[in-house]
């Protein structure tokens, strides 16, 4: 399959006995393992251990009480203790943060806790309306904050001289702003690459195309299995949009053809809408909303019906 790098996540994968296990026979077979953590029960003794891994990032919310309303329970300090041992024993150490309505205001705090930790990214994570998400729908960014996500991460960026990366999700809400190509590179924003440059396994097994997708391509759980979907059109299922990359020519003013990083949102579409859902760029996009309103304006002119009878032009006769 070509993989060269595996993101470890849970769930609480610390909390698993055969993870160090899996991370050296990945070493082994030239694959990078990569961990995200909580940091939950992270000891000196732990932390040097993890040198195994490539990228570690711990999940941070938000900072202080932030931390405890964006995740439900007080576990800052514990996330920065851990930030503070992994980061003393190799410098591969960053944070997650997911942003979501109510922690949006606090991600100056937690980009000035990574430049005060000296760590090596920011990555900033779109809210999901999967698994814990599911009962938190509420927490989808404002269609304000979704147009200032962009700005703000230029701004945190140049304000503590740090790394900041955005989630592929969040593509249509960096590409309303007409980036260039470099600078949608910088921030690690290529579109929606599921089935792509990317595939997931979920807790239960199921192989699919990213986290967004509620489809199964195949049971990971089965050895070859994986192999077997991936050669049999798998790729295929997830990449053949003409029509959406026809649309994206438009949008993003690209001579052809069009490069690689396709400025869609379609994985996460299709979790909202299904596979024939008609929003490319996923809820909440400022696309999307510009989409909407001009629809809504086309219906009422359709339906529109003058209320006075119009004025005849032509001459009364004498």
């Amino acid at each position: 399959m070509g993989v060269f790098h595996v993101a470890l996540g849970g769930g609480e994968a610390l909390e698993l006995d055969y993870l160090f296990a899996v991370a050296a026979h990945a070493v082994e077979v030239g694959i990078v393992p990569n961990l995200t953590t909580s940091g939950l029960g992270m000891t000196a003794a732990l932390a040097e251990r993890c040198r195994v891994f490539g990228q570690i990032n711990v999940s941070v919310d938000g900072v202080g009480a932030a931390y405890q309303r964006a995740r439900g329970f007080d576990g800052f300090r514990h996330a920065e203790r851990a930030l503070k041992l992994l980061r003393g024993v190799k410098e591969e150490v960053g944070i997650n943060c997911v942003v979501s309505r109510s922690s949006f205001d606090g991600l100056r705090d937690v980009a000035r806790l990574a430049k005060r930790l000296d760590l090596s990214e920011l990555e900033l994570l779109r809210f999901k309306p999967v698994g814990r998400g599911l009962a938190h729908l509420d927490e989808e960014l404002t269609l304000q904050q979704a147009k200032e996500i962009y700005p703000l991460s230029m701004r945190l960026a140049a304000r503590f001289r740090l790394r900041v990366k955005l989630d592929c999700s969040f593509a249509p809400m960096v590409f309303f702003h007409k980036p260039s190509q470099k600078a949608a590179a910088f921030f690690g924003v290529q579109g929606c690459v599921a089935g792509d440059v990317l595939a997931a396994v979920t807790p239960e097994g199921r192989f699919t195309g990213c986290s967004f997708c509620g489809s199964s391509q195949a049971d990971a759980r089965v050895p070859g299995s994986m192999q077997t979907a991936w050669g049999a059109g798998f790729r295929e299922k997830f990449r053949d949009h003409p029509r959406a990359r026809a649309r994206a020519l438009r949008v993003v003013r690209l001579p052809p053809p069009l490069p690689r990083w396709l400025p869609r949102g379609r994985a996460r579409a299709r979790r909202h809408g299904g596979a024939g859902s008609r929003l490319p760029d996923g809820p909440g996009a400022p696309r999307e909303d510009r989409r909407e309103a001009a629809r809504q304006q086309r219906a009422r002119r359709q339906n529109f019906t003058p209320s006075v009878a119009p004025v005849s032009r032509r001459p009364v006769r004498e």
